[in-house]
């Protein structure tokens, strides 16, 4: 996701009021904000793989870093460095090219020769489109 895309997002959660939205927007609300979740993720991998490289020059301990000062728990923090450390040595840390965004799984495949995901929803329609919520109220987010 680039840097619009984020920011996008978490204007789009800003501005939002979930009092105001029924439930297909309250669905879609939810999708936005496992998509920042996902994002931010994204980024903990990379701080944790960062600071593990300055941890082995002498230079700090990736989970402290990632605890952020006593706001995160040392358990998270410390799962957080796990997966920063599994994701480097799979090489999976690496950033996509920009010509290759992450795909919105709201808007399906990307393309009719690329499968649709195998796995079955819980129940439901698939959410609508996040970067259109309807809230009750008739404002858009």
């Amino acid at each position: 996701m680039s840097e619009t895309g984020i920011v996008a997002l978490a204007t789009q959660l800003a501005s939002a009021d979930p009092a105001a939205c029924d439930q297909a927007a309250l669905t879609a609300l939810v999708a936005v904000a496992q998509r920042a979740r996902c994002w931010l993720d994204a980024l903990d991998v990379r701080i944790a793989i960062h600071a593990a490289h300055l941890a082995e020059h002498g230079h700090g301990d990736a989970a402290r870093v990632l605890a952020g000062g006593g706001r995160r728990t040392t358990r998270d923090a410390a799962a957080a460095a796990r997966r920063g450390g599994v994701c480097e040595s799979l090489g999976a840390a690496r950033p996509a090219p920009a010509a290759d965004p992450a795909p919105d799984p709201a808007q399906g495949p990307a393309s009719a020769a690329e499968p649709a995901p195998t796995t079955a929803r819980a129940s439901g329609p698939p959410p609508p489109p996040a970067a259109h919520i309807v809230c009750a109220n008739g404002a858009e987010d």
